[in-house]
């Protein structure tokens, strides 16, 4: 699962610190190491590195002509993946002020949903298809800080590094696909300031909700999540493997990767490689009983598997 550093403290005390905080890096060119999330410090480095100025203007223009057509086109399978959790994180915030946003990996927004309406002008401009909300374009945020730590993240008020975004209040968790790349990001921002309780949690769960719906796009013959436990039912940000028929994997969530030690590239890899027993085997046992099976890794660990799509058809053994 995503986590997120938080510092503890008061709204009060927060702002305090973010104050010095700002002082010490804009003004005198010191790291506000203990002040802020070291993830914040670290985006404010990358954009001064990038020459950008804090009292610098962002126009959050879209992209021209046909651009955000093409936008929408090229992310087609993102934005359907994030359907469904878009409608349970409007349900979830109801009766808030706030913009849920996802992201492409470069920044770029390609799907805006919530009462954007009730926004301020300035939070309304941000959040629309083809705006570059980039790191390079947009400052610190949430979502590019998310991409760039791959982990959730809370910027908040004065975190932003352009002081004209000082107000918006920000959490988003990346997303990475089947491949165990970097797709995207999840969003939630308003521009009055943002309880904390709960919503980390909520947009993390909303990420990997996306990745699973990623996984399911697929045209895997067999796709599971993997546990240690027997009775571990959520599927949602679990470790994932997806299946071709004969075997060969086809994708692998990061979870997954680092639970089986994986390599970057999974080109070649196969049910045999990482699994002791048939590929038919398990997908007989499947089919005849949708319900959590035993696996044994080739290392001799027993893992726990769920289908998150049951196999329409048996598998000769060979």
């Amino acid at each position: 699962m995503q986590t997120a550093d938080r510092i503890e403290r008061t709204p009060t005390t927060g702002a305090a610190l973010v104050k010095q905080a700002r002082q010490l890096f804009f003004e005198e060119g010191t790291l506000p190491s203990g002040l802020v999330n070291d993830a914040v410090w670290r985006s404010w480095q990358r954009c001064a590195g990038g020459g950008c100025r804090a009292g610098d203007t962002v126009p959050f223009n879209p992209v021209r002509g046909n651009g955000v057509a093409e936008l929408l086109e090229i992310n087609r399978h993102l934005i359907a993946a994030a359907g469904p959790t878009f409608l349970r994180l409007e349900q979830a915030f109801r009766g808030s002020e706030y913009g849920l946003l996802l992201t492409d990996r470069t920044g770029m927004g390609v799907a805006v949903h919530g009462p954007i309406d009730k926004c301020g002008k300035l939070l309304r401009q941000a959040l629309r298809p083809g705006v570059d909300l980039s790191e390079r374009s947009a400052g610190t945020n949430a979502m590019a800080t998310a991409m760039a730590e791959e982990r959730a993240v809370a910027i908040l008020g004065a975190e932003h590094y352009f002081v004209q975004n000082n107000t918006f209040q920000c959490v988003a968790a990346p997303i990475f696909g089947p491949d165990g790349r970097l797709v995207g990001s999840l969003d939630i921002t308003r521009d009055t300031p943002l309880p904390q309780f709960g919503v980390l949690s909520l947009i993390v769960d909303g990420a990997a909700a996306i990745e699973t719906a990623l996984f399911q796009q697929q045209r895997a013959h067999l796709t599971l999540t993997l546990h240690w436990r027997s009775d571990h039912s959520e599927q949602s940000g679990n470790a994932m493997l997806a299946f071709g028929a004969d075997g060969e994997v086809l994708g692998a969530s990061r979870a997954a990767r680092r639970l089986l030690e994986l390599a970057d590239t999974i080109a070649g890899l196969g049910f045999g490689h990482l699994f002791r027993g048939s590929y038919a085997a398990c997908v007989n046992a499947f089919a005849a009983h949708p319900g959590p099976q035993p696996l044994t890794l080739q290392s001799g660990l027993r893992v726990y598997a769920r289908a998150v799509q049951a196999p329409r058809e048996l598998v000769a053994a060979p």
